[in-house]
């Protein structure tokens, strides 16, 4: 009778720590520039999480930070499970799943670290790089299914749409904007990676591809060059705009001068209780060095501002 009564005690201590069990055992080398910390990134962003990882671990030796890339809808349930402290993702936690993470006394704090885009490639043989938004909704709903059905002298047919994972953010966003309850058409295609949406672009003539633009937005980065040789970026229109626009691709002063029609804010998603590595790193990427990273990157920082030169 005397042991059994103590389990309701015991019960609600390990539901306090349930939120953070791995910080209440941690040792004291777990601080904001050191220890050992997981992380969970929706990929389309892991050539900005590289660079942010990388340069943060060069200034704090003592700091490992171990990086999962995943579609968005993982990085969340890593987050929710508490598989990870850090998760950075295009999307803010639900309502629900706040309210979940605060009844296990688990109160997230998020940042926005960037804006970024949806960028969509074509096939360099392709010659219609210029879509209208209204045109691009028709496609992505499945009323316009060919090239020609765009531009008649366009040769090529049926129009491939490739996403790179049917739980990627790119996908969820897209739903959102266009389709609703509704569903991706039948020719609509997923792969695992977006690089590999640009491999299935640069070989597939009739293809559409889409992903993040942190992919081809650095003009630096070698790999992201490459990537842009292979293809085509194309250009949008906001035809529903009152405002007179011209086409613009997805790149950082079209982002920044709200000129590209399809941006979304980047989140840095932390779930540490106490000031641990965790903390850390989100305050390094929200900062001055961690925003210049951003801005090198090719993307919108959240916080610094970016110069626009134009050119006459």
């Amino acid at each position: 009778m005397n042991g059994t009564g103590k389990f309701p005690a015991l019960l609600v201590l390990l539901s306090f720590f349930s939120c953070n069990r791995s910080n209440f055992t941690a040792d004291l080398s777990d601080t904001p520039t050191s220890g050992n910390l997981k992380i969970s990134v929706d990929a389309s962003y892991q050539p900005l999480m590289d660079s942010e990882v990388n340069t943060f671990t060069s200034l704090y030796s003592l700091a490992r930070i171990e990086v999962a890339y995943k579609p968005e809808a993982d990085v969340i349930n890593d987050l929710l499970n508490d598989s990870v402290k850090v998760a950075i993702a295009n999307k803010k936690l639900s309502d629900e799943q706040e309210k979940y993470l605060n009844s296990r006394k688990c109160f997230p704090r998020t940042t926005k670290i960037a804006v970024d885009a949806i960028a969509f490639l074509v096939n360099k043989e392709n010659p219609d790089t210029l879509l209208l938004l209204s045109q691009l909704k028709e496609i992505l709903t499945g009323n316009i299914s060919t090239w020609n059905k765009l531009n008649a002298k366009n040769k090529l047919d049926s129009i491939r749409i490739v996403f790179d994972n049917n739980s990627s953010g790119n996908t969820r966003f897209l739903k959102d904007k266009f389709l609703g309850d509704k569903n991706f058409p039948p020719n609509c295609y997923a792969v695992k990676t977006n690089p590999e949406v640009i491999s299935y672009v640069q070989d597939h003539k009739n293809a559409l591809g889409i992903i993040g633009v942190n992919w081809i937005s650095d003009s630096d980065d070698e790999a992201a060059n490459n990537f842009r040789k292979n293809i085509k970026v194309a250009a949008l229109k906001n035809d529903t705009s009152s405002q007179n626009q011209e086409y613009y691709q997805p790149f950082q002063a079209y982002i920044a001068l709200n000129q590209y029609p399809l941006t979304r804010d980047v989140y840095l998603i932390n779930r540490e209780s106490r000031h641990g590595l965790g903390t850390g790193f989100a305050s390094f990427v929200a900062g001055d060095k961690g925003q210049r990273i951003v801005r090198l990157a090719g993307l919108l920082p959240a916080t610094m501002p970016i110069r626009i030169v134009k050119v006459e």
